[in-house]
């Protein structure tokens, strides 16, 4: 094996070393062949790579015949997935932020003594969080109709069928009530922004745990990390939803199943943050670590 030295300050990351290996390569290999009486034309026509198109499943048409719709389009099925999983996050996002807001200046107002005058603690959450989930609806419609359309004007196929639309929906309803539950809860239990950093922290890192590995599950929508995380009710919401407009067929059973270990843990972290939220509402204190929201769970009891 013939080796050269390439001298730079950023020899071991330079692209050049790179792009000169490969000329120097070819250089060679055709001093090399001339050599030895090869013609390298012939050679090269011996090496021609061979490409495969990637193409869509085959249907039966109204003939009997068997149809494709054509090639597959790789960037649009990698980043078409992506975008739905994003649309997905923005909406918990945008409904569950302004809940922690809400607590919070509910607390620091002492609005709360007044809108508990008229209301119990918990006919006060559930009117948020049901007004929540309808204002999420209006984000879902925005800006998912307007990327439909963006998308329809540039020609690209989106791999989601209108029979997929109503899980997408239950799994939207879920997990905005799933995380406005906890941020309200959160919300209602500290005074200022800073201390709420803490306790928010891990709910992010679940809500945006499927945002680290798109990549693994839109390649692979059946493996054993696209499968894991829709059935951990946290990240549900976004690999579903990724999963679903893949436009590759997955078990029956999956959607049905992820949907209702979801529908279960969004019940129980609801009555879980309801009782956060009638113990602190009205304190003056902050709980400002897990452990002292715990306290304030088993003080509700």
């Amino acid at each position: 094996t013939a080796q050269a030295k390439f001298v730079s300050q950023d020899a071991a990351l330079s692209g050049a070393r790179r792009w000169l290996e490969i000329h120097l390569q070819n250089h060679l290999r055709a001093t090399r062949l001339n050599e030895l009486g090869i013609d390298p034309e012939l050679v090269a026509q011996a090496d021609a790579r061979v490409s495969m198109e990637p193409t869509s499943l085959y249907t039966e048409g109204d003939d009997g015949k068997a149809t494709s719709k054509g090639g597959a389009d790789t960037l649009a099925s990698l980043l078409l997935p992506f975008g739905i999983m994003m649309l997905m996050f923005m909406v918990i996002f945008m409904a569950a932020q302004p809940m922690l807001e809400s607590g919070m200046e509910e607390k620091q107002h002492r609005i709360a003594e007044l809108l508990l005058g008229s209301v119990s603690p918990t006919e006060l959450m559930t009117g948020k969080l049901l007004g929540n989930v309808a204002g999420s609806f209006v984000i879902f419609a925005i800006y998912g109709l307007g990327s439909f359309i963006i998308l329809a004007q540039n020609g690209w196929e989106v791999n989601l069928s209108w029979q997929q639309m109503p899980w997408l929906i239950l799994f939207q309803v879920l997990g905005v009530l799933f995380f406005s539950s906890i941020f309200l809860a959160i919300g209602a239990s500290v005074s200022e922004l800073k201390e709420a950093q803490s306790l928010l922290l891990p709910v992010w890192l679940l809500l945006a745990a499927p945002l680290m590995v798109w990549m693994v599950a839109v390649r692979e929508p059946n493996g054993a990390v696209a499968m894991a995380l829709s059935f951990f009710p946290p990240s549900a919401p976004l690999m579903m939803s990724l999963r679903l407009s893949s436009g590759q067929t997955m078990p029956m059973w999956h959607a049905p199943v992820a949907a209702l270990l979801m529908l279960i843990a969004t019940y129980a972290v609801i009555m879980l943050a309801g009782r956060v939220y009638r113990t602190s509402l009205l304190k003056t204190d902050s709980a400002t670590s897990f452990r002292k929201l715990v306290q304030r769970l088993r003080a509700a009891e």
